[in-house]
Parts: structure tokens; C-alpha cells; sequence
């Protein structure tokens, strides 16, 4: 039991996210992108796998392992696509592929806000004043749930 206890100490604090945080910023459901520089000072190669935690699925990545070469160091890109416009956090965790016994688990803390509205579509019409005239428009829900939507017409 005391084996154990001194193993969950010794391994649950790298598990914490480090004091510096990830910050994003974007349009709503446009895409925003950082990189994130991992060094490799050891003389061997190092393999890293990339894990997402609580995230909502705004944050990924395209990498889900990596391999740093000795001695030198890569960028893992990470990007944020926010679907609604409260802002997000998550956790992600890189830690050693399996079977590697050099390398540590790194953990960093994502947050992303949604700065501003970027309208998917935009209809511009020239009409005369006081003409009535009626034109389609289009309302797309890009979320799986069913919703309510409010059309407004500016001038």
C-alpha cells in the first residue's frame, strides 16, 4: 500500500497543468491555430502521444503522436474551432508513447474565446424606396440540436 501511495505521488503532479496557459482567440466557428514548441535534450528519440481532456472536441490537433529526434525539437499545432460563444476550456496531455521509458508527461491548460461573429452569409440588395419586395434567405443549424432562430433585417 505504501508502494503504491508513493507512486501516486511521485506521478499525479505532472498530470497537473503547468502554470502557463494556451490562450485562444477567434471568430465564431472559425478556426484558430498556435504551435507549441517540445524539445528533445536527451540523446535518444522520444515518442509522445497527444490527448485531449474535456475539451468539447474544440480543441484538437492533427497529431496524435509524435516523434522528437535527439538533441533537437518539433512543433505540435493545436487549433481551436469554437461552436457556441461561451468560452472554452480543456486539458491537453502529452505523455510518452508506449514501451518509452525516456520523456515526461507534459500537460498544458487550453482556453479559447470567441472575440467576435463572423456571418456566414451576407445579402446585399438594391432596391428602390418603398418597394415591397420579398427574397429568400436561408437559415442553416449547424449544431446537431434542434434550435429557434431569430431573423433581423439592418439597414
Amino acid at each position: 500500500m505504501i508502494l503504491l501511495v508513493n507512486h501516486l505521488h511521485e506521478i499525479l503532479p505532472r498530470y497537473k497543468p503547468t502554470n502557463q496557459n494556451v490562450e485562444f482567440e477567434s471568430c465564431l466557428g472559425a478556426i484558430s491555430e498556435k504551435d507549441i514548441l517540445l524539445n528533445n535534450k536527451s540523446k535518444k528519440t522520444i515518442s509522445y502521444k497527444v490527448k485531449f481532456i474535456n475539451t468539447n472536441k474544440v480543441f484538437s490537433s492533427k497529431s496524435k503522436t509524435i516523434n522528437i529526434p535527439a538533441k533537437s525539437s518539433t512543433k505540435i499545432k493545436v487549433s481551436f474551432q469554437p461552436r457556441f460563444l461561451a468560452s472554452e476550456e480543456g486539458t491537453m496531455i502529452i505523455s510518452p508513447a508506449s514501451g518509452g521509458s525516456t520523456g515526461s508527461t507534459l500537460s498544458f491548460r487550453l482556453i479559447g474565446k470567441v472575440t467576435s461573429l463572423k456571418p456566414q452569409q451576407v445579402q446585399n440588395l438594391a432596391q428602390p424606396v418603398y418597394q415591397h419586395v420579398t427574397i429568400p434567405i436561408t437559415v442553416q443549424n449547424t449544431s446537431s440540436k434542434p434550435g429557434m432562430f431569430q431573423v433581423k433585417l439592418g439597414q
